[in-house]
């Protein structure tokens, strides 16, 4: 006798079917030779935990316009966490320094919702608070995009909920690739070095998708 799924399974499963789907589509639009250029963590050691693609965005499923890459726990806050978002029109956003703010905001409230449970929140993230409210400080970092010369970029460093500012906060900043705006944000210390490099392979990240979608929903409806 066949046994009927509870209603959490059945949940689970569903879960998995927007990351195959976000996955496939995604496939399309970086075909190998014909793809545009991503950037994502040339040594993913430091950030620990899994890789997963954070979102993308494109134009009518033709053209992309970005992707932004994690890597480590984006569900457990307490953990680190970094996020490589390659803009492929960074014209569309030409106020590079708001973006790196807003970019910050959204990460730190996205924790927020986590930390407080509301995990069917997290598609509506809303960072005015955080920027309105968090406290804000600027450090420095060494950024290094494929293999080239180092250059010092400007850190937005914010504490949403206005505690003392410092480089372990939530942060975000910009530098230029070819083509394109990368802008790099996390949680936690800051590091002093970034090394970016070119990502050809986008198949190792959407396992880790599917694997955060079941987390998710599991700790929605525990």
């Amino acid at each position: 006798m066949a046994r009927i799924p509870k209603a959490q399974e059945l949940l689970v499963g569903m879960a998995a079917l927007p990351a195959s789907v976000m996955g496939n589509a995604l496939l399309r639009l970086t075909r190998p030779g014909s793809g545009p250029r991503l950037y994502g963590l040339a040594d993913t050691a430091p950030a620990g935990g899994p890789l997963s693609v954070d979102s993308f965005s494109a134009d009518g499923l033709r053209t992309l316009t970005a992707v932004a890459l994690a890597y480590g726990d984006s569900v457990d806050v307490t953990g680190p966490l970094v996020v490589v978002h390659t803009e492929l029109r960074p014209e569309r956003r030409p106020d590079a320094e708001a973006v790196v703010r807003m970019t910050a905001a959204t990460l730190a409230r996205r924790d927020q919702l986590l930390a407080e449970g509301k995990y069917l929140e997290l598609d509506d993230t809303d960072p005015q608070e955080v920027l309105d409210h968090g406290q804000w400080s600027e450090a420095g970092v060494e950024v290094v995009v494929d293999g080239g010369a180092p250059r010092h970029e400007a850190v937005s460093v914010v504490h949403p909920r206005g505690d003392e500012a410092d480089r372990t906060g939530f942060w975000a900043f910009s530098t230029p690739a070819e083509q394109a705006r990368v802008i790099v944000a996390g949680r936690h210390p800051c590091p002093e070095q970034v090394l970016l490099a070119r990502v050809t392979d986008l198949e190792p990240y959407f396992s880790g998708n599917r694997s955060r979608a079941l987390r998710l929903v599991k700790l929605a409806f525990s």
